[in-house]
Parts: C-alpha cells; sequence; structure tokens
C-alpha cells in the first residue's frame, strides 16, 4: 500500500510540476529563456555557436535564434542518448503591421502559424508574449515582452448570421479573425507595447509575439489540460529526465526544435544542421582526459587496421561514425488519442489509449521513426523504470501526422524510435492528457539517459552480468510476469 501511495504522489508531483511549467512556457522563446536559466544554474556553459571553444565544457547546452536549444552532458563516448521534442505548436501571432482600427473599434491583424483548429482561438482571454525588434540610435536591438494581462479576444460569430457555424465552423482567417481591442480612443498596441517593453517612441521595427491563452493549465481528476501539450509537454519530459541524470558511459542530449509544425524546414527546425555540428564539435572538440578521444587532431593518415593491430588509436572521424552507429535518438511528441466519439477512426487492436502509458508510434507509412532496436530499448526501458509502454498502429484508410523522427533520422543517420502520450484535442487551444502518461514518458527517458549503455549491450547479447547494477537486476526480478518479488519466507 506504502508503494501505491508513493507511486501516486510521485505522479501528482510531476504533473504539478508539468503544470507550473506550462505557465511559464507557453512558446518555443519564452521555453529557451526559462531553460537557459535553469541550465546556468545547474552549471552548464553556455556556448556560442558563432565562437566554439576550443575544448567543449563537460557539461553545456547552444541556443540559437533565441528559439532552439541543444543541452548535452558527457559521460563518455560509447554512444549518444539524444531525447528531442519541439516547442511549437499551433497558434496565432501579430502580422508586423498589426493595427487595423476603424472608426468603431481598435483590431490587432493575426497570422495563422500552421493553422490549427482555430475556431478554439474564439472567444478566450489573450495576453502577448515574445520578441520586439527596436532600432536604437542605429542598431537593432531585441527585448522580451509579456503583457500578463489579455489585452483582446477574437468575438464569436452569432449563429444566426450562418447557420452552418453551429457544427461545422468554417471562418475567414483574414476577415474573421481579428482580435478586438476596444471600442476605440485607447492607447494603440504599437504604443503599449513601447511602454511594456521600455524603449523609444516609434522604434518597434518588427515582432515576433504569440497570442497565449490565459487560462492556466489544470489538474482534472487523473487528467491534465491546457494548451500547447503538443509539445511541450514532451519538451518537459526530455528537459527534466536530462536533468536528473549523471550519464556514466554515454553523451546525453536534449534537443528542443522549432518549426515541426510548419516541417522543420528552417533555421531553427529539426532538419537544420545544428544537431549535426553539435556532435561534431561534442566530438572533435572533446576533453581530451576521456579515454575514447584520441590525442591527436584525427587529421593524420594511419594505416588500415589489420589483424595484428587491434588496439589502433581511431581518428576522430572514425570515432564520430561508430558514436553514431551506436546511438539511439529519441523523437518525443504528441499522438492523437482514442476520441471516445470518434472510436471508428481507431484500430481496435491497438487503440492509443489515455493512461496507458508511453505509445511507440509504430507507422507502415514511415510517417515517424521506428527499428526494432529502438523498440527493445523504449520496452525495457519500461520494464525497469515501472512505466507502462503501449504500441499503436493506425487503420488502413486513415493516414496520420509526421515528427522529427524520420527527418532526423535521415538527415543524421541515427537510429530513431518516436514515442508519445495520448492526447484530446490536439491543435486546440485546450488538450488533454492523462497525468500518469506524463509520468511514465518522464520514466522512459530518464531510464534511458541512465542505463542505455547496458540497455543496448543486452539487446545485442553482450552485456556481463557482473556489470548490471543490483538495482537493475532487482526490478527485473520484480517485474518478471508483472508479479511482485517473493519474499524469503514464501521461498521457505
Amino acid at each position: 500500500m506504502n508503494e501505491i501511495f508513493q507511486d501516486y504522489q510521485n505522479r501528482l508531483k510531476i504533473a504539478e510540476d508539468f503544470c507550473t511549467f506550462m505557465d511559464i512556457c507557453t512558446d518555443p522563446i519564452s521555453f529557451t529563456n526559462w531553460a537557459d536559466k535553469v541550465l546556468s544554474s545547474r552549471g552548464f556553459t553556455k556556448i556560442s555557436e558563432s565562437k566554439l571553444p576550443d575544448v567543449a565544457p563537460l557539461k553545456g547546452y547552444i541556443i540559437r535564434s533565441n528559439k532552439t536549444l541543444i543541452a548535452y552532458n558527457i559521460g563518455d563516448y560509447k554512444s549518444a542518448v539524444i531525447a528531442a521534442a519541439h516547442s511549437d505548436s499551433p497558434c496565432i501571432k501579430l502580422k508586423t503591421n498589426f493595427d487595423s482600427n476603424t472608426t468603431l473599434y481598435q483590431f490587432l491583424n493575426l497570422a495563422n502559424y500552421t493553422g490549427g483548429l482555430a475556431h478554439t482561438m474564439f472567444g478566450r482571454d489573450l495576453i502577448l508574449k515574445g520578441n520586439v525588434y527596436y532600432i536604437d540610435q542605429g542598431e537593432l536591438k531585441c527585448k522580451f515582452v509579456n503583457s500578463v494581462k489579455p489585452i483582446g479576444f477574437i468575438p464569436f460569430p452569432e449563429v444566426t448570421l450562418n447557420q452552418s457555424y453551429a457544427l461545422t465552423p468554417n471562418f475567414n482567417r483574414d476577415e474573421n479573425m481579428k482580435i478586438i481591442v476596444s471600442s476605440g480612443g485607447n492607447t494603440p498596441v504599437r504604443t503599449y507595447l513601447e511602454k511594456l517593453a521600455d524603449i523609444p517612441p516609434n522604434s518597434i521595427d518588427s515582432v515576433d509575439l504569440y497570442l497565449i491563452d490565459k487560462n492556466k493549465a489544470k489538474i482534472v481528476h487523473d487528467l491534465v489540460t491546457s494548451a500547447r501539450l503538443d509539445n511541450l509537454l514532451s519538451s518537459f519530459c526530455c528537459f527534466t529526465s536530462f536533468l536528473s541524470v549523471q550519464p556514466q558511459n554515454t553523451l546525453n542530449i536534449c534537443a528542443i526544435f522549432d518549426n515541426e509544425e510548419n516541417g522543420s524546414h528552417t533555421l531553427n527546425g529539426a532538419l537544420s544542421d545544428m544537431l549535426e555540428r553539435t556532435l561534431r564539435f561534442l566530438v572533435f572538440k572533446a576533453p581530451p582526459f576521456l579515454s575514447l578521444i584520441p590525442q591527436n587532431d584525427g587529421s593524420e593518415t594511419q594505416q588500415p587496421l589489420s589483424d595484428n593491430d587491434n588496439h589502433r588509436i581511431p581518428t576522430k572521424e572514425e570515432l564520430f561514425d561508430t558514436l553514431k552507429r551506436n546511438s539511439i535518438f529519441i523523437s518525443a511528441d504528441a499522438a492523437h488519442g482514442r476520441h471516445p466519439n470518434y472510436m471508428k477512426l481507431f484500430e481496435i487492436n491497438h487503440p492509443p489509449t489515455m493512461g496507458h502509458g508511453v505509445i511507440l508510434k509504430g507507422s507502415n507509412a514511415n510517417s515517424t521513426g521506428f527499428n526494432l532496436r529502438g523498440e527493445l530499448a523504449i520496452r525495457q526501458a519500461g520494464v525497469l523504470s515501472g512505466a507502462k509502454v503501449n504500441k499503436i498502429a493506425r487503420i488502413n484508410a486513415r493516414s496520420t501526422g509526421g515528427t522529427i523522427g524520420p527527418k532526423v533520422e535521415m538527415l543524421n543517420g541515427l537510429a530513431t524510435i518516436d514515442i508519445g502520450n495520448a492526447t484530446f484535442g490536439m491543435h486546440s487551444y485546450r488538450e488533454t492528457v492523462a497525468q500518469s502518461d506524463i509520468f511514465d514518458q518522464y520514466l522512459v527517458i530518464k531510464e534511458i539517459y541512465e542505463n542505455y549503455d547496458l540497455i543496448l549491450q543486452g539487446i545485442e547479447g553482450e552485456v556481463d552480468p557482473n556489470d548490471v547494477p543490483a538495482e537493475i537486476v532487482e526490478a527485473l526480478e520484480k517485474r518478471q510476469n508483472n508479479k511482485p518479488k517473493k519474499s524469503t519466507k514464501n521461498k521457505k
């Protein structure tokens, strides 16, 4: 009974921490600002891409364009564990020329970021968060702003205007989705932003501002409901599990990208050169005292390895290739949960059901990353951590959304596995997940970060039983056949 209560407390604590996280990290800019402070306070070194150090710090991170983060922690270079997610979500943003006033009302012009269920944004109290770019004495500068208080809302149309609005919302996203700020006569929003950012009048050059629902994330019984669960939930799980582990034999990396929702084909997306450049930097500029790193620059011409030369030190290029072959890339992203009102849209034998744990996203269409090594690693991590793991499949008549997984696998040659949590209302301004699934995703990623070298050896049949920590042996024995470990008295 005590174990059950402790498990409940742990799951509740993670859910509460996640809700706090969601209230702070509402968009890619807010996330990287928050992560920057957390990593710095934990002793991680911030690295500039334009001025890489001669030797990589053991713990460090890179932020690109205020929106994309790669953090790393070097244990060794036997393999790399990379858990990745994206921090962007379908939303509405301000256009550069956002003021649109009439004699009756003060409006704001909006841009839809990747669409989403746009009508769910109607009727909500919207705050402004993001960056304001301005000119100060001929120099382009940037400031982060947060209005805290709502600045306006998008009013619903009356059903009597068009009966089709009742069940099949169909709006023109330019004409029917402007934010009403006031009935006229108030301070222009541009002037309001200048005061909020404390910058000179008429100095705003451009803006990168998100419209965020003022409503906070909530725990409702055994569920958690919030906007932007896709995919800040997985960003939270990847980042917090990364911070909770000190690697021994692996290179642990947490990568949180922007622009997944519109294809990742950007400087800040998963299809950029950021991950590859970071991996190369960590190998070619590795701390010299690590056992597997050659003490030369890796550029010397060496004789091919022969049967009598088994101990030749590999070049760094060889080490880089070997590292990628032994590594795993976990693409963590939301999964469409089995909706109780649309049961026929889901495969009955592989349902993505809430509360059934981490989802393995096997897809015959290759829209998500999947391979046998990855599946075995995730399942073994579930056994060791006590997390539930559930494999899904879609019905043949229905397509499925893609993730960064296959894109990274193709671009970087990393074995990739896609996981996620069952989610209701994805791409709306109110999404829902099971409280327990958040904890299960955190546990699985944490276990991979902590013990991937042993899990990999076990998969390949190379593990030495003497190298397996006692707690892992105990976990395996305890969870064999889902039965509790027998006591000494029972054995007698």
